[in-house]
């Protein structure tokens, strides 16, 4: 074929649109680009399927991890949740503890102070009845009619009226600490 023929197939001479073979260009510019899409998905088709697995792989990966740290965070929680729990009841015991205790002491300070007034109203009596035969024994019968005016003189004069107030205050509150 000389080459004029061929320069006057490309520029679509006289003869009207271009073809070859006996076909248009579009035809085979189409069939080309076809032909070449073809080719690079039969070369890429390996690598990205490849790339694709692996990053599908990857993703599966990531979500097994995600559901591990789920479900270790979900055991924490609830071991959390157990140790609260548990922290609490023993608040609860340490409180009933305590306040059975307290009640415990303070029965335990009453009958104390209970015991000590006892105490002390035994030695006075003691001690007064020891004076008051003390007193007998050396003094003749006027000397312990004497003695008792005199006794009587002192307690009227060093027990006041606040002062006896104040201890049946005292013993009132006593009985009262007691009682409860």
């Amino acid at each position: 074929m000389p080459a004029s023929h061929l320069a006057r197939l490309l520029s679509g001479g006289a003869d009207g649109p271009a073809t070859f073979l006996g076909l248009p260009y579009p035809f085979w510019q189409t069939l080309n680009l076809l032909g070449f899409i073809v080719l690079v998905v039969w070369l890429l088709r390996k690598p990205l399927v490849q790339f694709f697995e692996n990053r599908r792989l990857g993703v599966a990966e990531l979500l097994r991890k995600a559901e591990e740290d789920r479900d270790r965070a979900r055991a924490v929680a609830r071991e959390v949740g157990e140790r609260l729990a548990r922290i609490e009841a023993e608040i609860e015991t340490l409180r009933v503890q305590a306040r059975e205790q307290a009640e415990q002491e303070q029965k335990e300070i009453a009958a104390r102070a209970v015991e000590e007034s006892e105490r002390v109203v035994a030695r006075t009596r003691a001690e007064l009845d020891a004076r008051v035969r003390s007193a007998r024994n050396e003094l003749t019968a006027y000397a312990a009619d004497l003695a008792v005016e005199l006794a009587r003189d002192l307690v009227v004069k060093n027990v006041t009226p606040d002062d006896e107030t104040r201890l049946v205050a005292e013993g009132v509150k006593s009985l009262g600490g007691v009682l409860r």
